[in-house]
């Protein structure tokens, strides 16, 4: 093996075996006197790096829905049929809420708010993007009648899917929801609802 050592100006080589390692300023030169650039690895590194860096930055400048604020108001129909609104939190976070009637289980008033987590778009390029969501939220809902005037309390697990367009701050969308009563009683249901909400 070769050794450079450092001198008073310049760096003297040590051979040990064909190689030189260099431990003066210059970089390393071998048993030839040319200096090693960086290796393949580093060199792959670096690429790897800058691609990464430019899908980032890419990803960053294409949002999913054209930017007219996080607070979106809209129509919804099915559980329930009424106003439903909505506040990004973050990209990938969000509350909605909605209130009206519940007229497919002939139930007068129905309100429910929900905990959103976006998951990754399925759809991403184009005018429109096409996302699922996840959710978590409580409900509220008047039975409605003179037989039985209590008051509903339960949970609710929403699935769905919105559809974003990058050339107008609207959203499309539509979920299946597991619900479970709490109060008075307990019991399971599944339910649905369409809506639009225009972002603001």
């Amino acid at each position: 093996m070769m050794k450079c050592r450092p001198g008073s100006g310049h760096s003297e080589p040590e051979h040990s075996g064909g190689a030189c390692w260099l431990r003066g300023s210059r970089g390393c030169a071998d048993g030839r006197g040319l200096h090693r650039g960086p290796g393949i690895a580093d060199t792959v590194a670096m690429r790897l790096l800058l691609l990464a860096s430019i899908v980032l930055a890419t990803a960053g400048s294409t949002p999913a829905r054209a930017d007219g604020g996080p607070f979106g108001l809209g129509i919804i129909l099915g559980t329930p049929t009424g106003i439903t609104g909505a506040y990004e939190l973050s990209a990938k976070t969000a509350i909605d809420a909605a209130v009206g009637l519940d007229l497919i289980e002939d139930q007068h008033l129905y309100v429910h708010v929900d905990f959103l987590f976006k998951l990754p778009d399925l759809l991403s390029g184009g005018s429109v993007g096409l996302s699922p969501y996840l959710g978590v939220g409580g409900f509220l809902t008047d039975f409605g009648n003179k037989a039985d005037d209590r008051v509903g309390l339960g949970a609710r697990v929403p699935f769905g899917l919105s559809l974003d367009f990058r050339r107008a701050p609207l959203q499309i969308f539509g979920e299946a929801v597991v619900g479970m009563l709490l109060v008075p009683d307990v019991d399971f249901g599944i339910s649905g609802a369409l809506g639009f909400r225009y972002y603001f």
